[in-house]
């Protein structure tokens, strides 16, 4: 299949038609290339805005068509924004994040506890650290089994 003369399944600057016309958001070419299956591959990480691409309910979107077409994943595009109330207040509270046990830990910056989110709970809890002032660490790591919090201004 051509379009406009050029072979779909050409890659010009490292990019496929397909890829060219999500990034250009040419809903007809998209349409076609699907439809004849040419240059079904596709970088996601090429296109960063595709999650804006995706309008949920709405099946003429790119993302939606693409979804449908088994190109991509939902999960590739949907980002989705959750808040999950802390109950702590202040500014500058935490300053790191580190993934353990299927829990997100959150150093305390100038908050008096470690924040722990289980998110697929929606639940959020604190553990105190037992030590006060501002800028206690600044960043957490996860290593074996154990988090470790950078000291910022806290001496240990």
């Amino acid at each position: 299949i051509s379009i406009h003369g050029a072979d779909s399944n050409s890659t010009k600057e490292n990019c496929s038609a397909l890829e060219s016309a999500v990034c250009g958001s040419h809903l007809a070419a998209v349409d076609t290339l699907i439809k004849h299956e040419v240059s079904r591959d596709i970088d996601s990480s090429k296109i960063p805005n595709l999650f804006k691409l995706l309008d949920n309910g709405n099946t003429n979107t790119i993302a939606q068509r693409l979804i449908s077409a088994g190109i991509i994943r939902k999960d590739d595009v949907m980002l989705e924004k959750r808040t999950i109330s802390c109950g702590v207040d202040g500014e500058d509270k935490w300053c790191g994040i580190a993934e353990y046990e299927n829990k997100l830990f959150c150093a305390p910056f100038d908050a008096s506890s470690v924040l722990v989110i289980d998110a697929e709970l929606e639940e959020v809890r604190t553990i105190s650290c037992r030590v006060e002032g501002e800028e206690k660490w600044r960043g957490i790591a996860r290593y074996g089994k154990k988090l470790y919090c950078c000291p910022f201004h806290a001496s240990d």
